[in-house]
C-alpha cells in the first residue's frame, strides 16, 4: 500500500514512525495489553493470553507457502498413492538362486521370499495381484508357472483369501534350472496387457539374479520388436525389473523395461534388493 499513487513522502513517514512505536516496549506493550502477541509470537507482554486459560507461551512460526512446483508435486505423489495397483510378481526361480547373499546366513532366494512375503503385506485391497515362478521346464510347454492367479485381492482364490495364497505360493518355491528369461517376460506381459485397468498401474515386476539361458524360445531382439508393435500407448502396461546380484543382465533388462516406459533397478547386494523391494510392492518405484 505504501507504493500507491495516493501515499506520498508525508504519509511513508507517519507510516514509518507508528512501525517504530509498534515494535518499541512503550507499542509492544500497548499491543499486548489489547491481546496481540509480540513480532517473535510470544505472549510475554499479552497479560490476557495466560497459560492458565489454554493459551501456548509462543507460537511456531507460520508455515511458508508453498511454491507451484511444490505443490504440483504433492498432487502427483497423492495421486500416485490413490491408485489402485495391478500387479503380477515374477519371481525368477532358477538355480542360481541358491547362491548365499554374503554378509547373511541367507540364499537369494530367501531373502527375496522373506521381502516379498513383506510386501505383499503392503498390498491393500484395492489390488488386484498374481504370482509366477520361472526357470526351465517347469510345464510341459513353458518355463513359467502360474502360482497364483491374477485377480483382486480381496477375492479368495479357491476358498483360501488371496493374500495368504500369495505369501504361500512364495513360501513354496524351490530354486533350480536356467534361466528363461525372455519368453517369461514377453507372457506376463501380455497377461498384464490383457488385464488392463484406467487409473491404475499395470505392472510386471520382474525380480531376476541372471541372464536369459533358454536354448529356445525368443531372442532378445524377438522379444523387443515384440514389445514395440504390440504397445498400446493408450493402455500402458509396464515392466519393472530388479536386477538382484552381480550376475543379474542390467544392460538387457534395461532395454526391455524402457520400451514399456517402465525401469530396471539394479540391486548389487542384500540391503538394496530389499530396500527396492519393499518400495515396488508398495507402489513408489515408478
Amino acid at each position: 500500500m505504501l507504493e500507491a499513487s495516493w501515499v506520498d513522502a508525508n504519509k511513508r513517514a507517519v507510516a514509518d514512525r507508528f512501525l517504530q512505536y509498534v515494535l518499541g516496549s512503550t507499542g509492544q506493550k500497548a499491543m499486548g495489553a489489547e491481546g496481540f502477541r509480540d513480532p517473535s509470537r510470544t505472549a510475554t507482554d499479552a497479560p490476557q493470553l495466560d497459560g492458565d486459560r489454554g493459551f501456548p507461551a509462543a507460537i511456531a512460526a507460520p508455515r511458508k507457502t508453498p511454491s507451484v512446483e511444490a505443490i504440483n508435486q504433492i498432487i502427483g505423489q497423492w495421486t500416485a498413492l490413490q491408485r489402485t495397483n495391478n500387479i503380477l510378481v515374477v519371481l525368477d526361480t532358477s538355480g542360481s538362486m541358491n547362491k548365499p547373499v554374503p554378509g547373511t546366513p541367507l540364499t537369494r532366494l530367501q531373502l527375496l521370499q522373506q521381502t516379498a512375503l513383506a510386501g505383499f503385506g503392503l498390498l491393500t485391497n484395492q489390488t488386484k495381484a498374481g504370482l509366477w515362478q520361472f526357470s526351465s521346464k517347469l510345464t510341459p510347454t513353458t518355463d513359467y508357472r502360474e502360482l497364483v492367479p491374477f485377480g483382486p485381492i480381496a477375492v479368495p482364490v479357491n476358498g483360501v483369501p488371496r493374500l495368504q495364497a500369495l505369501m504361500g505360493g512364495v513360501q513354496s518355491v524351490k530354486a533350480g534350472g536356467g534361466t528363461a528369461l525372455y519368453d517369461t517376460t514377453y507372457a506376463a506381459w501380455k497377461l498384464m496387457q490383457s488385464q488392463w485397468q484406467p487409473n491404475s498401474t499395470n505392472a510386471v515386476l520382474l525380480i531376476t539374479d541372471g541372464k536369459n539361458e533358454a536354448d529356445a524360445g525368443l531372442t532378445l531382439d524377438q522379444l523387443l520388436g515384440l514389445l514395440a508393435k504390440e504397445n498400446q500407448p493408450d493402455k500402458p502396461t509396464t515392466i519393472i525389473a530388479v536386477a538382484v546380484g552381480p550376475e543379474a543382465d542390467a544392460d538387457a533388462l534395461q532395454r526391455i523395461c524402457r520400451l514399456t516406459s517402465g525401469r530396471t533397478f539394479v540391486a548389487r547386494d542384500a540391503a538394496s534388493a530389499v530396500q527396492t523391494l519393499v518400495l515396488a510392492f508398495a507402489g513408489r518405484l515408478r
